[in-house]
């Protein structure tokens, strides 16, 4: 949970933490985003790192996917706000993709326009390899958190644009 008080009544939402489906690839560190079904594969916690969970992930660099089947009960918007991804995040929903996010430790959101009611899924592409799309992201002597590392919410507002932020300046 991303709060501990409860959103207004009017924005419904949906706490999706707890256990997801995690693929990884069956040989190498690489697994395309439609592949996962040939993954091998770990219900882990969420959120919760796949590093210490697995003792065949122990240290791991690469890509996975987790996975997660949610229901709304009315059609319309929504937003799946992330705490947090180790390392770099591609969303998607029902086979959509609907966000890109890179450093694990920054919240970011995935605006879907449209749901019907019913089931939905989510895909979380994630890779947790070294590379040169982040300096902090390199072969050091830390731990690199991966997978999906904070809590994860799906927001159900009225309408998009909705207000999410109001600065105020007092002169």
């Amino acid at each position: 949970m991303l709060r501990i008080f409860a959103p207004h009544p009017a924005r419904c939402w949906q706490c999706l933490d707890g256990t997801w489906s995690h693929y990884f690839p069956q040989s190498g560190t690489a697994i395309s985003a439609d592949g996962w079904r040939q993954g091998w594969q770990v219900d882990m916690e969420v959120p919760g790192c796949w590093d210490p969970d697995v003792g065949r992930l122990l240290e791991w660099r690469g890509q996975g996917v987790a996975r997660r089947l949610f229901v709304t009960d009315r059609p319309g918007p929504a937003i799946l706000r992330f705490g947090g991804v180790g390392h770099t995040a591609t969303v998607f929903v029902d086979g959509r993709p609907v966000a890109v996010h890179h450093d694990g430790h920054t919240a970011f959101e995935a605006v879907v326009p449209h749901l019907t009611a019913g089931e939905h899924e989510v895909l979380v592409h994630v890779d947790s390899g070294f590379g040169a799309v982040s300096g902090l992201n390199i072969p050091n002597d830390y731990f690199v958190y991966s997978g999906l590392i904070r809590p994860v919410e799906l927001h159900l507002p009225r309408r998009v644009p909705w207000l999410q932020r109001v600065d105020v300046n007092v002169t």
